[in-house]
């Protein structure tokens, strides 16, 4: 019936959201593990700064 196949569609679609969520955060991990830690410019990296600190990065070399 239609209470089950709008339930089944909620669910369906977080789990697509967590899925990409995931992706980004394991992104974001591997971005500043790499290229960031190593970085003088910028020691920590947290979600919202990783993106500042790249472009911090690139003016300091």
């Amino acid at each position: 019936d239609d209470a089950t196949s709008c339930a089944l569609k909620l669910f369906l679609t977080l789990i697509l959201t967590i899925g990409r969520i995931r992706f980004h955060l394991l992104t974001i991990v591997v971005i500043s593990r790499s290229d960031l830690a190593s970085s003088s410019c910028c020691k920590r990296v947290t979600w919202s700064t990783w993106r500042r600190c790249t472009v911090k990065r690139a003016s300091c070399e």
